[in-house]
């Protein structure tokens, strides 16, 4: 493994590390260069170990997206001991990439939906079309990155105190009218089952999945 990464010029020995084709388009270096200021094979590779190691660890937080294409960047650059440099073409579609972390939910849903169709019975096509419909309406059409488990937590409690077929029983109120309306003991209800609720959040989750996959 570490002969494919070490080049030797003019006798001294450098770490050359290649970016994955599938971060290309998120990193703006084609590969990642480090000095190891030697000319013995053996403490060359001793000395890029944990290079090598750091950055892994970096593509794999930037492909799990927990931290951003930036973040990767400045993290690669630390870690090599270089000042951070821009080209005037990646950074642009760095930029793009990052603009879709913050797509709204609805068209996120559109695009899942999309996706998905094809698989879906008509029953499924249905049933996602409601539940959909009440995630956005509930939680609004917020951008993805702004989804988090205490979003996803207050989506439940309110869930848990609609009725089922809230748009059927109630379809001149959206469902936040319908939840103030409960909370101010200005309407009673018998809420929706907590597996008709656990029915909601697994398609977020599956959205969500989605969007991690994609």
């Amino acid at each position: 493994m570490f002969s494919t990464y070490l080049k030797n010029r003019n006798g001294h020995y450098h770490l050359r590390y290649r970016v994955p084709a599938d971060l290309s388009s998120l990193i703006p270096q084609s590969e990642i260069v480090k000095s190891l200021k030697t000319t013995n094979m053996k403490s060359a590779k001793d000395s890029s170990l944990p290079y090598i190691q750091g950055i892994n660890q970096v593509f794999s937080l930037l492909r799990s997206s927990y931290i951003t294409s930036a973040q990767a960047t400045e993290r690669l650059c630390n870690l090599i001991g270089n000042k951070r440099s821009d080209t005037p073409q990646k950074p642009v579609r760095v930029a793009q990439r990052e603009r879709k972390a913050t797509m709204r939910l609805s068209k996120v849903i559109s695009t899942y939906t999309a996706d998905k169709v094809q698989e879906w019975t008509a029953k499924t096509k249905m049933e996602s079309r409601g539940v959909f419909r009440i995630l956005v309406d509930l939680m609004g059409d917020v951008t993805i990155d702004a989804i988090d488990r205490t979003k996803v937590r207050e989506l439940r409690d309110n869930l848990l105190k609609l009725p089922p077929n809230v748009y059927k029983v109630h379809p001149k109120l959206s469902p936040l009218e319908v939840l103030k309306l409960i909370d101010s003991d200005q309407m009673t209800v018998s809420p929706m089952s907590l597996t008709t609720v656990n029915k909601h959040i697994s398609y977020l989750s599956s959205l969500m999945l989605h969007c991690v996959s994609n």
